[in-house]
């Protein structure tokens, strides 16, 4: 068991799934959230910007949206601005640092210290909305006293991020996306590959592991989407479907295990308390239910066992999850799926894309390649690579001496590559080679 905890804290962590919640009666604004926090938020250099509550009404007043950086800011470096995933997720889940690149992190709408000083306004759908958060990160840009910034979103980020390089080209001096979403529609949730990949590791499984398997499936025990719904965030990994082979031969083999309790953890609460500081439930249900069709009854990232085929399930739990919460159960009906096709971007685009990537699908990526990018363009796709293909070596980078370097190549690499990204530049063939050569991830030139 010792053996899998670390993988099973790092999945929770980046598969950023939708958690049922219950909204309190007391209500904490972002300056009251970040003063109980402040010992998280140590080695934060920070800024509140006030932006308008309604970019097409601006007598509505201003709200804050909390910004920071993890080093003293450089003028003399480039920067780059970064949209985390989610929608709803905390930038401070997927902080990363670049030894010559000042990484400008900002809260969106609704999470921790960028909740509005109201209930009444952190409850009002109108709040949200991707456009918003790609117009108040024009002004945190602003705020830093730059006129130009590199921009680097991540999965549900490479929505608002198309959004502001789009409307704000001159702004941006080069887009990179990560984990991309092209449209949040159908293809998003029901898509035949990531059913695939699950489907590959179910057959490569011996065949008492697949009776196992399948009598978990069929018990009271545990909800009977569960292989699915624990290998779907499985492959947020690179190399995601080897872990997860990995991963069931362990418990499976493990006398010892209370296999249902220990499965039941990656299930939600349906009585958790709505998140103030590390996750904002109110932004991913506002964003998630309206732009991302999470309140469309036929869409489901699950699927369940039919005489061994994983088919879907048709049951979009997160609708009931994340929606009904806020009143959103049926904005499917009123409300269009986010198309990429809406924002051409005309400024020079780079994709870092994982080929089992489970949670946007590689065919988003390519995509969004062919037909949102209209301009300067190059993606680079990561064998076996899951959601974080470079995001995940760029967390794990850090300083190292000696032999424990060695084990580090790829991340300093990947750092290396991110910023020549970053400035522009052109990424030499030989450099490629040099990180293919270093370890067992390796990027194509698509």
């Amino acid at each position: 068991m010792k053996f899998f905890l670390p993988l099973f804290s790092l999945i929770l962590v980046f598969a950023l799934k939708a958690q049922a919640f219950v909204l309190p009666e007391d209500y904490k604004n972002g300056t009251e959230v970040c003063e109980e926090h402040a010992q998280e938020r140590q080695g934060e250099f920070f800024q509140w910007v006030n932006v308008p509550v309604d970019y097409s009404d601006l007598s509505k007043g201003q709200t804050q949206i909390y910004a920071y950086t993890k080093k003293v800011f450089n003028p003399d470096l480039p920067t780059v601005i970064f949209f985390t995933g989610g929608p709803g997720v905390s930038s401070r889940a997927t902080e990363f640092a670049l030894p010559h690149t000042n990484v400008l992190f900002f809260e969106q709408r609704g999470i921790s210290c960028s909740r509005p000083k109201t209930k009444v306004l952190f409850l009002n759908p109108d709040f949200y909305s991707s456009e918003n958060t790609a117009k108040d990160a024009l002004a945190v840009i602003k705020a830093w006293g730059l006129s130009q910034v590199s921009v680097f979103g991540h999965s549900y980020g490479t929505i608002p991020a198309t959004v502001f390089a789009s409307l704000f080209p001159s702004a941006t001096r080069t887009l990179i996306l990560e984990g991309v979403v092209y449209r949040a529609d159908e293809t998003l949730w029901l898509t035949e590959t990531r059913d695939q990949l699950l489907q590959n590791v179910f057959n490569s499984m011996t065949a008492e592991e697949k009776q196992k398997i399948l009598e978990l499936s069929k018990s009271n025990l545990v909800p009977n989407s569960w292989f699915s719904k624990i290998g779907n965030m499985m492959l947020y990994l690179n190399n995601g479907t080897e872990a997860y082979k990995t991963f069931l031969q362990g418990i499976l083999s493990n006398n010892d295990m209370d296999l249902p309790s220990f499965i039941n953890n990656f299930f939600p609460d349906p009585n958790k308390p709505e998140e103030t500081f590390s996750f904002g439930d109110v932004t991913m249900g506002m964003i998630a239910c309206r732009e991302m069709s999470m309140a469309d009854p036929r869409m489901s990232l699950t699927t369940i066992f039919k005489n061994s085929v994983l088919v879907s399930d048709h049951n979009n739990a997160d609708r009931k999850a994340m929606c009904a919460p806020l009143g959103l159960e049926n904005a499917y009906q009123t409300n269009t799926p986010f198309k990429a096709d809406n924002y051409p971007v005309k400024v020079k685009v780079i994709y870092l894309l994982g080929e089992t990537d489970g949670a946007t699908p590689l065919e988003q990526g390519l995509a969004h390649y062919e037909k949102v990018a209209i301009g300067l363009k190059s993606a680079l796709v990561m064998k076996n690579g899951g959601h974080l293909p470079s995001l995940g070596l760029l967390k794990d980078n850090r300083d190292c001496s000696g032999e424990e370097c060695d084990s580090l190549k790829q991340n300093i690499l990947q750092t290396k590559i991110f910023e020549k990204l970053i400035r522009a530049e052109t990424i030499e063939k030989s450099l490629i080679e040099e990180f293919n050569s270093a370890g067992e991830l390796k990027w194509n030139i698509h």
